[in-house]
């Protein structure tokens, strides 16, 4: 054989075979390329449907957080889409809540709330789901007797037998203070007979313009006109209010016990009453006061007794009785009893006092020997005179009224979910 043949056939063969290497090289490279786009794809995939979720569950947290931030969240946020598509750093949220009791957020404010959000990223959508109910947290100022913006004692002898709280500084140079008291400022004096704390933190007070939303929708309104005018102020003097029992105007009660009378800038006084209701009072006169013999109780246990926007004097009298024969009414009719015994005559005699809780947005002064079982809640200035007495009571913090509570809304236990659509 020609030698020359034999080396280009050896030389084709071993072209060939390397050849048919890089080919079979070529083929598990693009191979491989075409694996790595597909794990790229599914990691991408991944990464953007971990983004979306995220997005959702920022869309939640955002609800949670409108909701505390908005006190009247209910009337601003629809039952429905509440956020729609809410650009974030990786995609988007929609977020929708709704009320699962019967579809209306805004007829109890203690039904619970189920917010659904759907999150984006890229082609990815995640939708989660939570429902929330609201949790009635009361006021830490419902903790103690007396809560003042600040509080000066004057020269008065205060008998307690709670926590009096400041907000401010206290001070007592030429009075008795026969009661514990604390202070988020300094407390000045030496007349204390009790322990002193002070730089304390604050008091929660309600919000002046909303803690007086619920009693003004819920409740019955008087015309100011309607009472007596005498000199410079409005009299409720010889009456009985109650939740069956209104003397004026065209007389229509009210089954809480809710009166609303918006004063005007006028002077009010109530004095030588039976009040069995909740009070409140609008836009009161500086002089506005309660005065001589007055019992006073709401008519739903632990609502307000008396609800004053603007400044107030309590000057009762608690040792002198509330006589029906000398005011020459019958305080406890058919329809409200007291003490659950009700008639016809005028022979019985009350102690005068307040049972219940009083919120005063304004100042205060707390005079005479006015006497409270309940809360004072006082955000402005409150003084004191004479010999006030006020004995505390729990019913407050165990059973908030409406306006002196928060609702933190808390996650239904089992109730996040991931929607499929």
């Amino acid at each position: 054989m020609n030698q020359s043949h034999s080396r280009n056939d050896r030389d084709g063969t071993v072209y060939v075979a390397v050849l048919g290497v890089a080919m079979i090289i070529g083929v598990m490279a693009v191979g491989a390329m075409a694996v790595q786009r597909t794990e790229r794809h599914i990691v991408a995939r991944q990464q953007n449907l971990a983004k979306a979720r995220l997005n959702a569950l920022a869309g939640i947290e955002m609800g949670r957080l409108r909701v505390q931030q908005d006190v009247g969240w209910r009337t601003t946020y629809p039952n429905g889409i509440w956020e729609q598509d809410i650009a974030l750093t990786d995609g988007t949220y929609t977020l929708a809540g709704i009320d699962p009791a019967d579809g209306d957020l805004t007829n109890d404010e203690l039904q619970a709330v189920t917010l659904t959000a759907t999150g984006t990223s890229g082609n990815a959508v995640q939708n989660i789901q939570a429902t929330f109910q609201p949790e009635v947290v009361p006021f830490n100022s419902l903790e103690v007797a007396v809560v003042g913006g600040s509080v000066d004692f004057g020269a008065a002898n205060v008998t307690c037998d709670q926590i009096i709280a400041s907000n401010d500084w206290m001070w007592a140079f030429f009075a008795s203070v026969h009661g514990n008291v604390e202070a988020a400022k300094w407390i000045a004096g030496w007349s204390y007979l009790g322990t002193k704390t002070d730089y304390v933190p604050t008091r929660d007070l309600p919000d002046p313009n909303t803690v007086f939303d619920y009693y003004v929708t819920h409740g019955t309104a008087i015309d100011i006109h309607d009472l007596a005018k005498t000199a410079d102020h409005y009299d409720i003097d010889k009456s009985l209010l109650s939740a069956n029992e209104n003397p004026y105007g065209t007389g229509q009660t009210n089954a809480e016990g809710i009166y609303v009378i918006d004063c005007l800038g006028f002077n009010v006084r109530v004095e030588n009453s039976r009040i069995a209701a909740t009070l409140v009072l609008l836009n009161a006169g500086a002089d506005s006061r309660l005065e001589l013999e007055v019992n006073w109780a709401p008519a739903v246990a632990n609502y307000p007794a008396l609800l004053v926007q603007g400044d107030i004097t309590v000057n009762i009298e608690s040792n002198v009785q509330l006589d029906e024969k000398v005011i020459n009414k019958n305080l406890n009719p058919v329809g409200t009893p007291y003490a659950g015994v009700e008639d016809t005559d005028k022979k019985d005699k009350y102690p005068t006092e307040i049972q219940g809780m009083v919120y005063v947005s304004g100042d205060c002064t707390w005079k005479n020997k006015s006497s409270i079982t309940g809360v004072l809640l006082v955000a402005g200035a409150l003084k004191t005179a004479d010999q006030p007495s006020i004995t505390y009571s729990s019913l407050y913090h165990d059973s908030p009224p409406p306006g002196f509570y928060t609702l933190p809304l808390s996650p239904v236990p089992g109730s996040w979910r991931q929607v499929v659509n």
